[in-house]
């Protein structure tokens, strides 16, 4: 899907390549256009990379597949840091990441979500490695540097990155503090153990005065968010927001259901035993629990307050390892503290044929669809038109048709072709995108010698529309997108 154009772009990806193709990296810093938002630092090292290759089909797939590639080891070797002691449950923690919707919505659309995930499982290794710092007495300098860098850098690639880490940051400082009271640490170990902490702080206060700001402050994207969701009046629904955030791990009606029901059993089991603890002392199971409690609790605080927009699985999808290792740990104890062992392997079985089948299933969806054979032949012509018309040096006569939907062709009278439609308008979001972007943003249409484009409404009247052309205009490509053809005056 990144070598071979099988895999047409959609909506949100011709807004975000619009901004690459056509902003330089100081205007990216800016507003972007077309309501869009993106981390400024991913999308700069997007632009550098994209603009490298010419803003080639592969070039704009390759960096969320590889940022999803490197996920799943990721994954491994965080289920062996997190559940040591539990083979079989423990790869539900791999399976439900990868299998959720995000992750394989995304994996290769150009889009900045699947480096939330990723930095999701960053902050639980910089979690694991700080508290191992608190026990260790040498310092390993080599992994401490990484741990630092990371630290630096992260904040400025992922909007999400301060929620998830702000948790970590919560919990090493209280069991720094109660360490070096117990004298369990002396004040060299909690430098060392609180200095990353000092980094990341300062990286997130940074990052919020020259990215996050615009993130908040853009309350035009916020508004279509909700009108994509069905809410016209702006409203939110706190309980269908709760039900979603454990619900959307799962695909298709039953298992969100089974996901809603068994990750809200979940979070308040872990509330209850975390309540109930009489321990003195943690083991670091029991952090991973308090911190993925932590991280839910703080997620639906944000929901509840508006802050952050429920209901949507891509934003919310930094919570998916913490209510995995809620879930986990809840049959965990479901099977071993109250013997519930039938039940739990029936239960647990159930979720991993449906893990896996949702991961195949998602691929066999994806060139299913009703509409796939018309976006893919619409994306393919419309590809070979344009390289044709730049190599021919002619112009493209064009209907809404290259959006690859189908449009009416039975106009009672002709209109008047259009020029330069992406209007003020469209540049601050309008939420039908106009296809004068979509051709634009075709790998096909190239900035150093672009073709000149003419929107037309249908094809009934093309002799009418062609006769608009200017009169310098002999030949031009003519099309709705599926199919072309050169035409002569």
């Amino acid at each position: 899907m990144t070598y071979f154009p099988i895999r047409p772009f959609w909506n949100d990806e011709w807004r975000l390549i619009y901004n690459l193709k056509f902003k330089n990296v100081s205007q990216l810093w800016g507003t972007l256009d077309l309501l869009q938002q993106c981390p400024r630092f991913y999308l700069t090292a997007l632009k550098g990379f994209t603009s490298w290759f010419d803003y080639s089909y592969t070039s704009l797939r390759l960096p969320s597949l590889l940022i999803g590639m490197a996920t799943i080891p990721f994954c491994f070797y965080l289920r062996k840091k997190i559940f040591p002691d539990s083979p079989l449950f423990s790869y539900l923690f791999i399976l439900i990441l990868v299998s959720s919707q995000t992750f394989t919505d995304y994996l290769v659309q150009v889009k900045h979500y699947n480096m939330e995930i990723f930095l999701c499982l960053l902050a639980l290794w910089q979690f694991v490695t700080l508290l191992e710092l608190g026990h260790d007495e040498k310092v390993n300098k080599s992994n401490y540097g990484l741990l630092c860098f990371s630290f630096l850098v992260a904040p400025f690639f992922s909007y999400t990155y301060p929620i998830v880490i702000a948790p970590v940051i919560a919990i090493v400082i209280l069991k720094a503090i109660i360490s070096y009271k117990n004298k369990q640490q002396n004040k060299a170990q909690l430098v060392v153990q609180l200095l990353p902490l000092v980094i990341v702080a300062a990286s997130i206060v940074i990052f919020y005065f020259i990215d996050v700001r615009q993130l908040l402050s853009d309350n035009r994207m916020y508004q279509s968010y909700l009108k994509m969701l069905g809410n016209e009046k702006g409203e939110t629904h706190f309980m269908a927001d709760f039900w979603n955030l454990f619900a959307l791990l799962g695909s298709g009606f039953v298992y969100e259901i089974i996901f809603g029901i068994t990750g809200i059993a979940a979070f308040i089991y872990g509330i209850y035993r975390l309540a109930a603890s009489r321990k003195r002392t943690f083991t670091q199971q029991d952090y991973f629990k308090l911190y993925a409690i932590l991280l839910v609790v703080l997620t639906i605080t944000l929901i509840f307050s508006g802050k952050l927009l429920g209901g949507v699985a891509r934003l919310t999808a930094f919570t998916i390892p913490s209510i995995s290792i809620l879930i986990i740990s809840f049959f965990e104890d479901m099977r071993v503290k109250y013997h519930y062992i039938k039940p739990v392997n029936s239960f647990a079985a159930v979720l991993f044929i449906g893990l896996f089948g949702n991961i195949f299933t998602t691929c066999i969806h994806t060139f299913a669809k009703e509409d796939y054979n018309n976006r893919i032949t619409t994306y393919w012509n419309t590809s070979e038109a344009l390289k044709q018309a730049r190599l021919n040096k002619i112009p493209i006569l064009f209907t809404d048709g290259v959006k690859g939907y189908k449009i009416n062709q039975d106009a009672p009278a002709p209109g008047k072709i259009s020029i330069n439609t992406i209007t003020p308008e469209q540049i601050r979001g309008a939420d039908d995108l106009c296809s004068e972007v979509v051709l634009k943003v075709n790998p096909e249409f190239k900035t150093w010698d672009s073709v000149k484009v003419y929107l037309m409404p249908d094809t009934k009247w093309t002799n009418e529309y062609i006769n608009q052309l200017p009169t310098s205009v002999t030949k031009v490509l003519v099309g709705d997108g599926t199919s072309f053809r050169l035409v002569s005056r």
